[in-house]
């Protein structure tokens, strides 16, 4: 009995080996696929890739601006992006409760690029979508490039909001509305604090915000973004619009 009991711990222990390996493998890849050793550059790369490699993308988008001094005040700014791989492509903001401040950027099927912007009351064309976004990028307070420069890499020569970040990090994962986020954190060229918020399920930016301290006044600034990812998007959609 000894000798048989002796042969069966030789045999079980080689046989029992593979099991185990598949089963730490088994978990360490659930671990990989909820984020849980994924870097600050695992999850820049992929959203990245994943933007850039979109079919359709469409978004209605707040910014909201706090600014605290004396008379505290706020701003909000609502935009609308819809994007498609076949070129065509239609950005729209305006400031809420103030009259002529709609800003449209807009590409058709034929590549033919033109803005207006009611403060000039110019409609003017352009041989690519860069100028026109970045001209829009201050005034539309970042929602004009946060995801523009990432659906169309080229047309920006790969740079984009992370690109304009340093010492890059990842922070703590958050839940917005539901929503389960990494936290990417940087800090911009005035040393502001700067997080975005990625959807884990798509990799999509979920929400961006930063604040600056000046000497009369803070400004603390939130953008909610919320994408849709390979839809079907009217034709109507992509129309310029009504002047």
């Amino acid at each position: 009995p000894l000798i048989n009991m002796q042969l069966m711990v030789k045999i079980s222990r080689p046989a029992i080996l593979p099991l185990f390996l598949a089963f730490a493998l088994m978990l360490s890849g659930c671990r990989k696929d909820n984020g849980d050793e994924l870097s600050e550059d695992d999850i820049i790369s992929r959203v990245v890739k994943e933007h850039a490699n979109l079919s359709t993308y469409r978004d209605n988008s707040t910014a909201t601006m706090n600014y605290t001094t004396a008379n505290p005040y706020t701003v909000v700014k609502q935009s609308k992006l819809v994007y498609s791989a076949d070129g065509r492509f239609r950005y729209e903001y305006y400031e809420v409760g103030k009259a002529d401040t709609r800003y449209i950027i807009h590409r058709d099927a034929s590549m033919q690029v033109k803005s207006w912007w009611d403060v000039t009351d110019v409609l003017r064309e352009y041989d690519s979508l860069e100028d026109p976004l970045a001209a829009a990028t201050g005034v539309s307070d970042g929602t004009a490039f946060h995801v523009p420069a990432l659906l169309l890499p080229d047309e920006f020569d790969g740079h984009n909001l992370f690109k304009t970040l340093t010492r890059l990090s990842r922070g703590e994962d958050a839940v917005i509305d539901g929503d389960n986020c990494y936290l990417i954190t940087g800090y911009n060229n005035s040393d502001d604090l700067c997080s975005i918020y990625i959807l884990k399920d798509t990799y999509l930016i979920r929400r961006y915000s930063d604040s600056h301290e000046y000497e009369n006044f803070d400004f603390a600034r939130v953008i909610d973004f919320n994408p849709e990812m390979n839809i079907t998007i009217p034709d109507s959609e992509f129309l310029f619009g009504t002047l």
